[in-house]
């Protein structure tokens, strides 16, 4: 498969990226890649960026993970603005330009399949939901 790392700043400019080819053997854990001082950002910058690791494996399939260098209260969070559009009747697109961190999406009648989600700068990601589209409200961590 192949692995992905971006170092990526809260507003959404991205510092560095890297991609490896990578073979995984199942039920294992494998050392893939070494990071020099260089490439980890210096200590003020730890509260305004994420290092972002995608994975996509030999059939096509894909892991994010998201790692933070600062507990979630440290983070130096902007007011994220939202966007949403309602593809068709059981999916909408979201989308910002800045991390929201921990969106709860709510919508009165829905239930949305994925929540509490991070949100990052300049992605669009796709949620499935049950029930009646209508106005939705977001809630996160940018604004507690």
């Amino acid at each position: 498969g192949t692995l992905n790392l971006s170092m990526i700043q809260f507003d959404g400019k991205e510092l560095w990226k890297k991609t490896k080819s990578i073979n995984l053997q199942s039920n294992s854990v494998t050392d893939v890649m070494d990071l020099s001082n260089s490439e980890i950002p210096k200590a003020q910058l730890w509260k305004d960026c994420l290092l972002m690791a995608e994975f996509n494996n030999s059939k096509g399939e894909k892991t994010i993970a998201n790692y933070f260098f600062v507990s979630p209260k440290e983070l130096n969070l902007k007011k994220p603005k939202i966007a949403y559009k309602f593809i068709d009747k059981n999916h909408v697109s979201l989308s910002t330009t800045t991390l929201a961190k921990d969106v709860y999406i709510q919508g009165e009648g829905i239930e949305f399949e994925d929540n509490y989600i991070d949100l990052l700068p300049n992605e669009t990601r796709i949620i499935s939901f049950k029930g009646k589209k209508g106005k939705l409200k977001f809630k996160y961590l940018n604004n507690l």
